[in-house]
Protein backbone atom coordinates (compact mmCIF):
# COMPACT_ATOMS: atom_id res chain seq x y z
CA UNK A 1 0.00 0.00 0.00
CA UNK A 2 1.25 3.46 -0.94
CA UNK A 3 0.75 5.85 1.98
CA UNK A 4 1.08 9.62 1.37
CA UNK A 5 3.23 11.15 4.07
CA UNK A 6 0.67 13.82 4.92
CA UNK A 7 -1.48 11.19 6.66
CA UNK A 8 0.04 10.93 10.16
CA UNK A 9 -2.40 8.31 11.43
CA UNK A 10 -0.13 7.39 14.32
CA UNK A 11 -0.90 10.82 15.84
CA UNK A 12 -4.49 9.68 16.52
CA UNK A 13 -3.44 6.51 18.37
CA UNK A 14 -1.92 6.21 21.87
CA UNK A 15 1.77 5.40 22.17
CA UNK A 16 1.02 2.63 24.69
CA UNK A 17 -1.71 -0.03 24.71
CA UNK A 18 -4.72 0.55 26.94
CA UNK A 19 -5.67 -3.00 27.83
CA UNK A 20 -8.53 -1.91 30.07
CA UNK A 21 -10.53 -0.81 27.03
CA UNK A 22 -10.48 -4.26 25.46
CA UNK A 23 -9.69 -2.55 22.14
CA UNK A 24 -6.68 -2.48 19.87
CA UNK A 25 -5.57 1.15 20.13
CA UNK A 26 -1.78 1.18 19.73
CA UNK A 27 -2.00 0.39 16.01
CA UNK A 28 -3.70 1.44 12.78
CA UNK A 29 -6.57 -0.76 11.59
CA UNK A 30 -6.94 -1.71 7.93
CA UNK A 31 -10.67 -1.97 7.26
CA UNK A 32 -12.72 -2.80 4.16
CA UNK A 33 -12.17 0.56 2.49
CA UNK A 34 -10.27 2.69 5.00
CA UNK A 35 -7.56 3.04 7.62
CA UNK A 36 -8.64 3.81 11.19
CA UNK A 37 -6.63 5.07 14.15
CA UNK A 38 -8.16 5.73 17.56
CA UNK A 39 -7.26 6.51 21.16
CA UNK A 40 -10.67 5.32 22.38
CA UNK A 41 -12.17 8.82 22.52
CA UNK A 42 -11.63 10.13 18.99
CA UNK A 43 -10.84 8.52 15.67
CA UNK A 44 -9.22 9.35 12.36
CA UNK A 45 -10.46 7.54 9.25
CA UNK A 46 -8.78 7.78 5.82
CA UNK A 47 -10.12 6.06 2.66
CA UNK A 48 -8.08 3.46 0.79
CA UNK A 49 -8.20 3.56 -3.02
CA UNK A 50 -7.97 0.54 -5.27
CA UNK A 51 -4.98 0.39 -7.61
CA UNK A 52 -7.35 0.88 -10.57
CA UNK A 53 -8.95 4.04 -9.14
CA UNK A 54 -8.33 6.82 -11.67
CA UNK A 55 -9.89 9.67 -9.67
CA UNK A 56 -6.52 11.31 -9.11
CA UNK A 57 -7.16 11.70 -5.38
CA UNK A 58 -4.05 11.79 -3.18
CA UNK A 59 -5.05 9.03 -0.76
CA UNK A 60 -3.61 5.70 0.42
CA UNK A 61 -3.71 3.30 -2.52
CA UNK A 62 -3.29 -0.44 -2.93
CA UNK A 63 -0.44 -1.49 -5.19
CA UNK A 64 -0.96 -3.50 -8.38
CA UNK A 65 -1.77 -7.08 -7.40
CA UNK A 66 -1.95 -6.32 -3.68
CA UNK A 67 -4.59 -8.32 -1.81
CA UNK A 68 -6.62 -6.30 0.67
CA UNK A 69 -6.31 -7.74 4.17
CA UNK A 70 -8.12 -6.69 7.36
CA UNK A 71 -5.59 -6.46 10.16
CA UNK A 72 -3.90 -4.14 12.66
CA UNK A 73 -0.70 -2.45 11.49
CA UNK A 74 1.98 -1.52 14.06
CA UNK A 75 2.51 2.19 14.65
CA UNK A 76 6.27 1.86 14.11
CA UNK A 77 5.64 0.77 10.52
CA UNK A 78 3.20 3.63 9.91
CA UNK A 79 5.70 6.15 11.31
CA UNK A 80 8.45 4.79 9.06
CA UNK A 81 6.26 4.98 5.94
CA UNK A 82 5.29 8.59 6.69
CA UNK A 83 8.71 10.00 7.54
CA UNK A 84 9.27 13.46 6.11
CA UNK A 85 6.76 16.02 4.88
CA UNK A 86 6.52 15.22 1.18
CA UNK A 87 6.27 12.12 -0.95
CA UNK A 88 4.80 8.67 -0.43
CA UNK A 89 5.86 5.72 1.71
CA UNK A 90 5.01 2.04 1.39
CA UNK A 91 3.43 -0.52 3.73
CA UNK A 92 3.50 -4.24 2.89
CA UNK A 93 1.77 -6.58 5.30
CA UNK A 94 1.96 -10.31 5.73
CA UNK A 95 0.39 -12.70 8.19
CA UNK A 96 2.70 -11.93 11.09
CA UNK A 97 4.59 -8.76 10.16
CA UNK A 98 4.50 -5.49 8.25
CA UNK A 99 7.32 -4.09 6.12
CA UNK A 100 7.66 -0.33 5.71
CA UNK A 101 9.76 1.86 3.42
CA UNK A 102 10.03 5.64 3.79
CA UNK A 103 10.82 6.22 0.08
CA UNK A 104 12.05 4.32 -2.99
CA UNK A 105 15.67 3.33 -2.51
CA UNK A 106 15.47 3.59 1.29
CA UNK A 107 15.95 0.61 3.58
CA UNK A 108 12.94 -1.50 4.54
CA UNK A 109 12.07 -2.23 8.16
CA UNK A 110 10.02 -5.19 9.36
CA UNK A 111 7.79 -4.98 12.43
CA UNK A 112 5.81 -7.76 14.07
CA UNK A 113 2.06 -7.24 13.73
CA UNK A 114 -0.03 -6.77 16.90
CA UNK A 115 -2.03 -9.69 18.23
CA UNK A 116 -5.28 -9.63 16.22
CA UNK A 117 -7.31 -10.66 19.28
CA UNK A 118 -9.19 -7.61 20.53
CA UNK A 119 -12.00 -5.29 19.58
CA UNK A 120 -11.64 -2.81 16.72
CA UNK A 121 -12.89 0.64 17.83
CA UNK A 122 -16.36 1.20 16.37
CA UNK A 123 -16.90 4.80 15.30
CA UNK A 124 -19.17 3.97 12.36
CA UNK A 125 -22.33 5.24 14.07
CA UNK A 126 -20.67 8.55 14.96
CA UNK A 127 -19.35 8.94 11.41
CA UNK A 128 -22.75 8.20 9.89
CA UNK A 129 -24.42 10.72 12.18
CA UNK A 130 -22.26 13.54 10.81
CA UNK A 131 -23.31 12.65 7.26
CA UNK A 132 -27.02 13.04 7.94
CA UNK A 133 -28.87 16.25 7.22
CA UNK A 134 -29.52 18.40 10.24
CA UNK A 135 -33.04 18.11 11.76
CA UNK A 136 -35.47 20.99 11.06
CA UNK A 137 -34.65 22.57 14.42
CA UNK A 138 -30.90 22.66 13.78
CA UNK A 139 -28.32 23.40 11.10
CA UNK A 140 -24.64 22.75 10.68
CA UNK A 141 -22.13 25.60 10.79
CA UNK A 142 -18.63 24.89 9.48
CA UNK A 143 -15.67 26.91 10.70
CA UNK A 144 -12.38 26.73 8.82
CA UNK A 145 -9.40 26.79 11.22
CA UNK A 146 -5.68 26.52 10.52
CA UNK A 147 -4.94 23.40 12.59
CA UNK A 148 -1.16 23.92 12.56
CA UNK A 149 -1.52 27.53 13.66
CA UNK A 150 -3.97 26.56 16.41
CA UNK A 151 -1.57 23.88 17.69
CA UNK A 152 1.25 26.44 17.72
CA UNK A 153 -0.80 28.94 19.74
CA UNK A 154 -1.84 26.20 22.17
CA UNK A 155 1.81 25.28 22.72
CA UNK A 156 2.80 28.92 23.14
CA UNK A 157 0.32 29.45 26.00
CA UNK A 158 1.24 26.15 27.67
CA UNK A 159 -1.95 24.33 26.72
CA UNK A 160 -0.95 21.58 24.30
CA UNK A 161 -3.21 19.12 26.14
CA UNK A 162 -6.45 21.07 25.55
CA UNK A 163 -7.84 24.53 24.83
CA UNK A 164 -11.26 26.18 25.00
CA UNK A 165 -12.36 27.98 21.83
CA UNK A 166 -14.93 30.77 22.15
CA UNK A 167 -16.84 31.92 19.05
CA UNK A 168 -19.10 34.94 18.69
CA UNK A 169 -22.50 33.69 17.46
CA UNK A 170 -25.27 35.87 16.10
CA UNK A 171 -28.48 35.22 18.09
CA UNK A 172 -30.73 35.57 15.05
CA UNK A 173 -28.75 33.79 12.35
CA UNK A 174 -26.74 31.41 14.50
CA UNK A 175 -23.64 32.29 12.48
CA UNK A 176 -20.34 31.94 14.28
CA UNK A 177 -18.85 35.20 13.10
CA UNK A 178 -18.03 38.69 14.33
CA UNK A 179 -21.22 40.77 14.14
CA UNK A 180 -22.07 39.56 10.64
CA UNK A 181 -18.59 39.94 9.16
CA UNK A 182 -17.24 37.26 6.84
CA UNK A 183 -14.22 36.79 9.07
CA UNK A 184 -14.35 36.51 12.84
CA UNK A 185 -12.05 35.98 15.80
CA UNK A 186 -11.69 32.94 18.06
CA UNK A 187 -10.70 33.45 21.69
CA UNK A 188 -8.32 30.68 22.84
CA UNK A 189 -7.85 29.82 26.53
CA UNK A 190 -6.11 26.91 28.28
CA UNK A 191 -8.52 24.39 29.79
CA UNK A 192 -6.32 23.76 32.83
CA UNK A 193 -5.55 27.43 33.59
CA UNK A 194 -8.17 29.67 31.91
CA UNK A 195 -6.33 32.82 32.99
CA UNK A 196 -2.85 31.43 32.48
CA UNK A 197 -2.54 32.53 28.88
CA UNK A 198 -4.60 33.71 25.94
CA UNK A 199 -4.57 33.48 22.18
CA UNK A 200 -6.67 34.69 19.27
CA UNK A 201 -7.18 33.22 15.82
CA UNK A 202 -8.86 34.63 12.75
CA UNK A 203 -11.53 32.37 11.25
CA UNK A 204 -13.48 32.07 8.03
CA UNK A 205 -17.07 30.89 8.33
CA UNK A 206 -18.32 28.45 5.69
CA UNK A 207 -22.09 28.61 5.21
Amino acid sequence: MKLPKRFKLDKAAPARPRLETGMHLDCVHVREDSLLASDGQGAAVVPILAHSDASGRDLPRLEDGEVHQLHPVPLQAVKEATKGKTGVGTLRTGGSSTEAQAAPGKAWIRVTNPDPVGQVPNFDEALERTEHQAPPTHRYVEVCLDAQLLAGIAAAIGAEEAVNLRFLVDNETGRADAAGLAHGVVDIRPVREPNGGRGVLMIHVVN
